[in-house]
C-alpha cells in the first residue's frame, strides 16, 4: 500500500473545489469530493489519486473496477483471465497470503438476466465489460477481502442505485447511518447470490433471517429493479402462507387438550355431545387430533352449546341423526309460543324448513329430546333437505 504525507484539511478543501469546478472527474459538489479524499487519506494514499479511483453514484463512494484489480496485484494477487467474451467472462484468482490456490469466478450474461441485470443500458451496449467488472468485484472479495472492504465497485453501484424519480421509495435510506447501509448492502449482496444460484426461497430468507427495521426494509428495494421485486415479494407471501398451513396443521398441545376438557366441566356440558361435534365438523375421533385452528374454532362451539341442567335435553340423537352446531333457541316460533307434540309438531317443523337451514336447526337445537323423537330421524332428515334447498 502507498504511504503518503497527510494533507491538512484546508488544503483538500481547496483541492476538492478545483476538481468539482473542472467538471473532469463527475464530482458534483464539493462534499462529494472532499468525501473522496478522505477515504483515500485514511487508505494512506494521496488523496489527489481519489478522482482517479473514485467515482461518487447516488451518494455513495465506488471503486472503478481497473483501480480494485490494480490494488490487489500491487499487494500481490494474480489473476489469469479463462474466458473473455460479451457473454462470459471467466478468471483465476489468486493471493499468496489468503488464497494461494487460484479460484475461478465467472460471470454469464445468463447470470445477468436472472437477477434482472442484463436489460439496463450498459449492460446492453458494454456486456463485457460489465461481466468483466463483476468478475474483479466477485474474485478480489474472496481471495483478499481486505482490498475492497465496505466498497463497491463502479459497475455494481450503477445496478443497484435507485432512480430517483421512478422509484417509490425515493430518498429511502437518508436517515440510516452509514453503517446500517453497509450492512444492508451486504444483504443484497448474498441475495443476488441465491438468485444467482437459482435458489429464490434462500434470497427471500435472507432477508426474512436479517430481521430490517421498516427503513432498513425499504432502502434493501432499492438495490433491485422491480421484476427482482416482485419475485421477492412473491415469494415472501408463499413463504407465509406456508408458514400458516404449517401452524394451522399442528395438533394441540396436551394443555389445550386437558383446557377443553375443563370447558366442558365449566359449562355443564355433555363429554359425548362435544365429541359428536368434533366429529361432525371436523371428522375427529379425539380432542388430541384436533389442529389448533379447529381447537379455536371448538371453543367457539362450546359457547353456543345447552348444559346438562336438563338431562333430557342432553340425550344424545337416536343413530342416524344429524349434529349441527347448536343455536340459542328463537324467541318465537311462526305459530304459538311452545311446540305442541305429534301431528302439531310436524307442521312447525315444515315452517321452519321453509325458512332455511339457519332457521330449522336454529329451532331443532331449541326442541327436548322428546320433541325430538316425536318427529323422528326419517322426517328430521326431510325437513332439513327441504331447509337446505331453501337456503341454496
Amino acid at each position: 500500500m502507498t504511504t503518503a504525507l497527510t494533507v491538512p484539511m484546508s488544503e483538500m478543501q481547496a483541492m476538492a473545489k478545483s476538481l468539482v469546478a473542472s467538471r473532469m472527474f463527475g464530482f458534483k459538489t464539493e462534499a462529494e469530493a472532499l468525501s473522496i479524499m478522505l477515504i483515500a487519506q485514511a487508505e494512506g494514499r494521496s488523496p489527489a489519486l481519489a478522482a482517479r479511483d473514485y467515482h461518487v453514484i447516488q451518494g455513495r463512494p465506488a471503486l472503478k473496477a481497473d483501480a480494485m484489480l490494480a490494488r490487489f496485484q500491487q499487494e500481490g494477487g494474480v489473476v489469469e483471465w479463462v474466458t473473455y467474451s460479451d457473454t462470459k467472462v471467466a478468471g483465476k484468482f489468486s493471493h499468496p497470503k489468503s488464497c494461494p490456490v487460484p479460484v475461478q469466478i465467472e460471470w454469464t450474461i445468463d447470470m445477468a438476466k436472472r437477477i434482472g441485470l442484463a436489460t439496463r443500458d450498459n449492460w446492453r451496449n458494454y456486456p463485457r465489460a460489465m461481466l468483466r467488472a463483476r468478475v474483479i468485484s466477485e474474485g478480489v472479495r474472496t481471495t483478499y477481502p481486505g482490498i475492497a472492504v465496505g466498497i463497491y465497485t463502479v459497475e455494481e453501484v450503477q445496478d443497484f442505485a435507485k432512480e430517483k424519480d421512478i422509484t417509490p421509495a425515493a430518498g429511502a435510506g437518508d436517515d440510516l447511518s452509514e453503517d446500517q447501509r453497509v450492512k444492508i448492502s451486504e444483504v443484497a449482496d448474498r441475495v443476488r447470490e441465491w438468485m444467482l444460484q437459482g435458489s429464490l426461497t434462500d434470497a427471500w430468507m435472507e432477508i426474512d433471517n436479517a430481521a430490517l427495521e421498516t427503513e432498513e426494509h425499504i432502502y434493501l428495494w432499492t438495490h433491485f429493479d422491480s421484476r427482482v421485486r416482485r419475485q421477492l415479494k412473491e415469494e415472501g407471501e408463499r413463504q407465509k402462507i406456508k408458514h400458516q398451513h404449517l401452524i394451522e396443521s399442528e395438533c394441540i398441545t396436551d394443555a389445550q387438550k386437558k383446557r377443553i376438557e375443563a370447558r366442558i366441566g365449566e359449562l355443564k356440558l355433555s363429554r359425548d355431545a362435544v365429541k359428536a361435534q368434533c366429529k361432525e365438523h371436523f371428522d375427529k375421533e379425539h380432542f388430541s387430533e384436533l389442529t389448533k385452528r379447529e381447537y379455536d374454532e371448538l371453543d367457539a362451539i362450546l359457547e353456543t352449546m345447552p348444559s346438562q341442567s336438563n338431562s333430557a335435553r342432553e340425550a344424545p340423537l337416536s343413530s342416524g341423526s344429524e349434529h349441527q352446531v347448536p343455536h340459542p333457541p328463537l324467541p318465537d316460533a311462526p305459530r304459538g309460543a311452545e311446540p305442541p307434540p305429534d301431528d302439531a309438531l310436524l307442521i312447525k317443523g315444515e315452517e321452519w324448513a321453509s325458512c332455511g337451514a339457519e332457521k330449522y336447526r336454529a329451532w331443532w337445537e331449541s326442541l327436548t329430546a322428546a320433541q325430538r323423537k316425536s318427529i323422528g330421524t326419517e322426517r328430521h332428515t326431510k325437513f332439513k333437505e327441504q331447509a337446505e334447498r331453501v337456503s341454496a
